[in-house]
């Protein structure tokens, strides 16, 4: 596929880099949330022979700011991803899987939660 003229433009080149690093800024940004909520919480994801202990609000919350960035950061993206000679596609298919990742533990947290108010 070869890419039009204006994806060659310095203007637009300009604009793919501050996007990208408005996309990285973000997801740093989120990380230290979901690390923050993770220690809170004790995420066995964190240590080495743990057991589980259930948390569904605090993860349907972080799950659901993570959707809100990472909805965002595909939005910011997808206008690029086409672009010649560069990695934008693969950004904006893992912030468009990570956001289907973000609904499915939204998921499983709300079906947690309703099963720890069932008993």
């Amino acid at each position: 596929m070869t890419p039009s003229i204006e994806n060659r433009t310095p203007a637009n080149a300009a604009e793919l880099r501050r996007v990208v690093t408005l996309v990285a800024l973000l997801n740093l940004a989120y990380f230290g949330v979901e690390f923050v909520v993770a220690i809170s919480i004790g995420s066995v994801s964190l240590k080495f022979h743990a057991r589980p202990r259930q948390h569904p609000l605090p993860l349907s919350l972080t799950g659901s700011g993570a959707l809100a960035i990472n909805l965002t950061c595909a939005l910011m993206l997808a206008r690029y991803r086409a672009h010649a000679g560069s990695l934008t596609k693969a950004a904006f298919l893992s912030a468009r899987n990570d956001s289907l990742a973000n609904i499915a533990i939204i998921g499983a947290a709300s079906g947690r939660r309703r099963g720890n108010l069932a008993t």
